[in-house]
């Protein structure tokens, strides 16, 4: 695999961890129809309190991951850079 091709796989894997927060959204509201619909049936507190966990794990673990994300799309993006620097820079040597 050529390190283009490499740096390109981080740059998907990073918008994918950029993304985190999007998804722990998602979790958090997930969870929250979860509480809503224990409450609704059963009313009980353990039941209320395993939907919020839910939600604050998932947002959690969306904002952990997002700065890593950021990382590696900076990192792969300037590693690509330089792998297209470098093959152009053979190609042109080539000629």
């Amino acid at each position: 695999m050529s390190p283009k091709h490499k740096w390109t796989w981080g740059l998907i894997l990073g918008c994918l961890l950029a993304t985190g927060p999007i998804w722990g959204l998602v979790g958090t509201i997930i969870g929250m129809i979860r509480t809503f619909a224990s409450v609704a049936q059963t009313g009980s507190a353990e039941a209320t309190a395993s939907g919020i966990n839910t939600a604050l794990y998932t947002t959690a673990a969306g904002v952990v991951l997002c700065p890593f994300g950021i990382a590696l799309i900076i990192v792969s993006s300037i590693k690509r850079s330089n792998a297209c620097k470098q093959d152009a820079l053979t190609a042109s040597e080539s000629l």
